[in-house]
């Protein structure tokens, strides 16, 4: 049965079993009662700048499918634009207290996160190895005199923004920060700046080139390196290529996979690695540490 209720309030969706009204203010047919101020503080407050801006983007752009309660047109979206659509429409819906039409909306449309075919596509079609390094290497020389940020983020496996945080973080909490006994940087005792809610570091193995280019880098923000890039080259580099080169040539030279998650931040959800796993520790690090020598000499810099 269709239900009705206030004047500018669409009837609930026939085929949606205990699919609630929309709470007061949640129109139909305009956004205007939507405190768009109030989400964007929202997910500012609760994720990255950029996942941030992603998300308050394609939330003004798909907010009446969730105000309608029509999925449909995300059918035909691309995966990855309707995989973009799906995160901010979720935020959205949290904010405004009604996640679970959001979750039962998107069973009901029978849309999914993610699907075998999307796993496997930037296999199959993606860039390779070889061509991912070098595009990495065309943005370390268009960095030009700060080309050591570029081979700090590469040879870190973190996130362009992580790899920033950790050099202006080196520079001011260095004791507290340099782990020298396993040769870590330890992001984790800077929950503020690393532990953020879906993109996380807890630590980073450094070698002694590694460490000199730490203590030679002027600290830059993020924005700034973008801007400078596109400047000289026309786009804001290849920094999403950085980590993907660093996690494959890492798995292609012997390292494991949960030691890779743990590295670029990733927390395990096995039971194995929760409860059993157990390795020794300083041995997988000396053998990253072998690896980063690989890696520098690929990355071919003259310095």
């Amino acid at each position: 049965n269709i239900t009705t209720g206030p004047p500018g309030f669409e009837p609930g969706t026939p085929g949606l079993e205990g699919f609630k009204k929309p709470p007061a203010g949640f129109l139909t047919t305009s956004s205007n009662r939507i405190d768009w101020d109030g989400f964007r503080r929202y997910v500012y407050g609760q994720y990255s700048r950029r996942h941030a801006e992603d998300l308050y983007y394609y939330a003004r752009k798909y907010h009446e499918l969730l105000i309608r309660r029509d999925f449909s047109p995300l059918l035909q979206l691309s995966p990855n634009r309707r995989r973009h659509a799906l995160l901010a429409l979720s935020a959205l819906s949290k904010f405004l207290g009604i996640h679970h039409e959001f979750k039962v909306l998107r069973e009901n449309y029978g849309i999914k996160w993610s699907s075998e075919e999307n796993f496997l596509l930037p296999i199959l079609g993606g860039n390779s190895f070889t061509e991912m390094l070098n595009e990495i290497r065309e943005t370390i020389r268009a960095l030009n005199e700060k080309w050591q940020i570029g081979v700090f983020i590469a040879l870190s496996g973190l996130r362009a923004e992580e790899a920033l945080e950790a050099i202006r973080t080196y520079s001011r909490e260095r004791d507290n920060y340099f782990n020298r006994e396993f040769g870590i940087l330890e992001h984790f005792k800077f929950p503020q700046k690393f532990i953020r809610r879906t993109k996380k570091a807890f630590i980073t193995v450094v070698d002694d080139y590694m460490l000199n280019l730490l203590g030679s880098i002027e600290p830059v923000s993020y924005n700034a390196l973008r801007c400078y890039l596109k400047r000289r080259i026309g786009h804001s580099g290849h920094f999403r290529l950085f980590r993907k080169v660093w996690a494959t040539f890492m798995r292609k030279n012997g390292v494991e996979p949960e030691i890779i998650d743990l590295l670029q931040g990733r927390i395990p959800k096995s039971v194995f690695v929760r409860h059993y796993y157990r390795p020794d520790i300083k041995p997988l690090f000396d053998q990253i540490r072998i690896n980063l020598k690989k890696l520098e000499s690929h990355l071919k810099i003259d310095t």
